[in-house]
Order: C-alpha cells, then structure tokens, then sequence
C-alpha cells in the first residue's frame, strides 16, 4: 500500500479547504503525489491534467499508484475532445495532456470546448511556463471559467519578477489589472516597448495575501522524513519521426540476424551502437527529427533553473549535443 510522508498528509489536509492551490514546493518534495491524493480523496473529478510532455507518463504512473481511477492520455485536443465525448466508451475520470497543445487558436471550437468542459479539478504542472501573458498557451488557460479548482504546481513560482504570477492569479480572479499588479509589485522603468520590469518589491505583502491559497515547502525542510536518496524513472514515448528512425535501423539489424548468413561481429556493434544513438537522438547520426530524451532535459532545465544539474551519458557525441542545445537555450 503507498503511503504518505507526514507534512504530505499535512499538505493535503490544508487543501481541502482551499478554493484554489499554489503548490509551490520544490523539486522532489512530491508535488504530483499531494494533487493526485487531493483530488482523490475530495472526488474532484473529472480532472484534467496540463504538463510538460516529458511528463505526461510520470502522472499516467502516479496516478496509477495513487488512485482507483483510470486516466486518458491525449497528444492533441482533438484527442482529448474524443475521448471525453465518445459515447459508451470506458469512461476515464484524469484527462492528461500536454502545455504545447493548449497553443491557443483564435476561434478554434475545440480548444473553446476543453475550457467550457465541467472539470472539477485542473492541474496546471509546471505553472511557471505560463508566465507570459502573451503566448498561445497562456491566452488558452485564460479561457478556462466556471466553479473547477484550479491547482498550480512548480518548484520555481518566481523565475524573473513577481510578475511572473500574474497570469495564474488573473485565472482565479485575485488579480485583473496588469498595470496595477506592475506598479505595486514589481520595480521597473519606462522602456521602448512599454514598461521594463528590473525586480520585485512588496513580495512579503503579496505572500501574505496568498498565504490561504499558498503550500510551498523546501527539501531542506523535510530532509529529515526524506529517504537518504530519492530515484525517479522518468519515461518517454518516442515522437513519430524518431520512431520511423528507429525502426528501420531495427528492422535493419534483424534482417541481417535472420539471414543465415556468417555475421561480423563489428557490423552488428555498428548497428547496435547507432539504435542507441536513435533512442538519444537521431541527430547525432545526422537525421533531422525530434528527441524525447533531449526534449526532455531541456524541459527540467527550464523547469528549474536555479537547481544545479549533473548531465551523464556514455555517448560523448550525444554530451556534445547537449552541450550545444543547453547553450542556444540560455543565450
């Protein structure tokens, strides 16, 4: 039976009488473990589940550890709109689906649909990504209405200014006007393009006022209920293009082991050794397609810029890779 560390249980029971959720902890604290049982336990169901791509498995896993109910994994919201509405079908109660495919489309019926749908609960993991008001994804959560609980999760709620928070506290009505939340939280001067932020000021004014709604909890403080080491299996599903990749180069190898014929041991290394380039990324060996893993560390990266990450691989040309990508990013 899975069981809760002590402060999870405490963080749970706190929010069950909160309208809404800023979970705010840090990574490795069990964030996605305190939504899933807090949505359980209070049926806030259906439920719909906005994450990074690479993490979209992790919560189809952790939900089932942690919940009776099943989840409905969707890459598109055409998918997530099927599998909602299609008549006699199992019904699932957790809708997973990924912050790319939230880009909104002025006018697009299906996009307008997923935020009229009657979510009890919505997960917004890694809340912090929507911190500019002006991209797709960001005008689409801003869409979302009615009575659903809304839960933000991040480990980083702050990456450049207070200001950062506005477009999540906008969704849940504590704030609406954007030069107001500018000129009493953050400092700044008049630029080119409109106002430049520079930092923030009155943050211990805004936590107060977020205090009823607010968990945040560091891994400093729970150390002690912390096991010595913690190992998360994160898994990935191959996008198509690296998959095609992949598969013929397989296909390739078994035709040659099926043939019958006298086999060189250093052909068969060659093959090998290029099948685990493709599962890296099949842009060390030239192919022009998208990566799961590398997208994947790019996106803990991004999600925790101020942790300090050690990258490890046997491959020295997929290092090198990464070194090059890491760099484009933080440029």
């Amino acid at each position: 039976m899975n069981k809760l560390y002590t402060f999870q249980a405490e963080d749970i029971a706190k929010m069950k009488d909160m309208p809404h959720v800023l979970l705010f902890s840090e990574m490795g604290t069990g964030k996605t473990i305190e939504a899933i049982s807090h949505i359980q336990d209070n049926n806030l169901l259906p439920a719909l589940i906005i994450c990074p791509r690479s993490l979209k498995l992790n919560w189809w896993e952790e939900i089932k550890k942690w919940s009776k109910h099943e989840s409905y994994y969707a890459e598109t919201c055409d998918e997530l709109v099927e599998g909602y509405f299609t008549p006699g079908m199992n019904r699932k109660e957790y809708f997973l689906i990924h912050h790319e495919a939230l880009a909104y489309i002025e006018g697009d019926p299906v996009r307008e649909l997923i935020t009229k749908i009657n979510w009890k609960c919505v997960v917004l993991d890694e809340s912090h990504r929507f911190r500019n008001l002006h991209i797709e994804r960001t005008r689409t959560l801003l869409k979302f209405n009615g009575k659903t609980k809304f839960m933000f999760l991040t480990g980083t709620p702050i990456v450049n200014s207070t200001f950062d928070l506005f477009p999540i506290l906008k969704l849940i009505k504590m704030v609406d006007d954007s030069g107001q939340f500018l000129e009493h939280y953050t400092r700044g001067v008049p630029g080119q393009y409109g106002y430049k932020i520079l930092g923030s000021k009155n943050i211990n004014e805004l936590l107060a006022k977020l205090a009823p709604i607010y968990i945040r909890r560091t891994k400093a403080e729970v150390l002690k209920d912390l096991p010595e080491k913690q190992i998360q299996t994160i898994r990935l599903k191959m996008p198509e293009d690296q998959r095609q990749v992949y598969d013929h180069f397989e296909e390739m190898l078994c035709i040659m082991l099926d043939s019958g014929e006298e086999l060189h041991s250093a052909n068969v290394l060659a093959l090998l050794t290029r099948l685990r380039q493709l599962n890296l990324d099949p842009n060390i060996l030239g192919k022009f397609t998208h990566s799961s893993k590398t997208q994947a560390v790019l996106e803990l990266l991004e999600a925790n810029p101020l942790e300090k990450w050690v990258v490890a691989s046997t491959s020295k040309k997929y290092i090198r890779l990464l070194e090059k990508k890491i760099k484009g990013m933080i440029t």
